[in-house]
């Protein structure tokens, strides 16, 4: 697989490598032992004396629900409240925190139950499928007026049932959005290398006719990459006329610096990478 952080405009990994060369340090707010940034706090771990990790603007609020299963230090959800910490929270555990996330509806969409009444008051949802919708043609039938977006954070295979929990909650207003790489490799070629995920972590391997099939594994992503992707094409929906500038691509500084770590990894290690061949059953094989 080629690089899937290449060309993007990533900003110096200088405090994440002299992080590296430092022994793990205390989270003050969980108090476990960290390198880089605590996953359960969602707080960058850098030295004092280097540059503080980048920070991105969205053009939209993002509000992950987090499966109660998932371990946060293993998730890249984190990721994203470090580096938008303005446009980001996690929700756990999904699905009993959906409750709480729908409260917090209510500031934007007026209603005392906290549950959308309005036509533009849609809740869009970041999950593939046949009838999602691109980014295109969210932007060609809602505008600019798509504020928040979930993104659901689990395993591969729970991630429906928390979609169909939420649905239940706010019957008739969920809009599932997917990804549209093609469309987005047209506007850029670079983006032509960022189709599949360059995640370390896989799906299980089903049958044909399931989602979770090789083929269709190959086109899921983890939960920064898929962010970041739908900011992009989002941004090159909503301004078709101008070229994408990079003003999302550190969203996945964390992301790509841990990807290099894993890599070296598996170069330097070939029994570590044998295992995890057999373990994926060769889904990572180019990895």
């Amino acid at each position: 697989m080629e690089n899937d952080c290449a060309g993007l405009k990533l900003s110096s990994f200088a405090s994440l490598d002299q992080a590296s060369e430092l022994e793990r340090v205390c989270c003050v707010g969980c108090s476990r032992s960290r390198r880089y940034y605590c996953g359960e706090c969602c707080r960058a771990l850098l030295p004092t004396d280097s540059a503080p990790a980048p920070s991105v603007e969205l053009p939209f609020r993002v509000d992950i629900l987090q499966s109660g299963t998932e371990q946060p230090s293993k998730s890249t959800a984190a990721h994203a409240v470090i580096l938008a910490p303005a446009y980001v929270r996690i929700w756990r555990p999904a699905p009993a925190c959906i409750a709480d996330f729908l409260s917090s509806l209510r500031e934007d969409f007026g209603d005392t139950d906290g549950e959308p009444s309005g036509e533009g008051d849609l809740v869009f949802v970041l999950h593939p499928g046949e009838t999602a919708l691109t980014p295109t043609e969210v932007a060609l039938r809602n505008g600019e007026s798509m504020k928040r977006l979930v993104v659901i954070d689990s395993s591969w295979t729970k991630s429906s049932g928390i979609v169909q929990a939420l649905e239940r909650e706010v019957k008739g207003k969920v809009v599932h959005v997917g990804l549209d790489p093609e469309a987005a490799a047209a506007a850029d070629p670079k983006f032509a290398s960022h189709r599949s995920s360059g995640f370390w972590r896989f799906p299980p391997v089903r049958g044909e006719r399931s989602f979770f099939n090789p083929t269709m594994a190959s086109q899921l992503k983890s939960t920064i990459e898929a962010i970041h992707s739908f900011a992009v094409q989002w941004s090159l929906a909503v301004n078709p006329h101008e070229k994408y500038d990079g003003r999302f691509d550190d969203l996945l500084w964390l992301f790509s610096y841990q990807r290099s770590l894993v890599q070296h990894v598996y170069e330097t290690h070939p029994g570590k990478r044998a295992r995890l061949m057999r373990k994926s059953k060769n889904l990572l094989s180019d990895f």
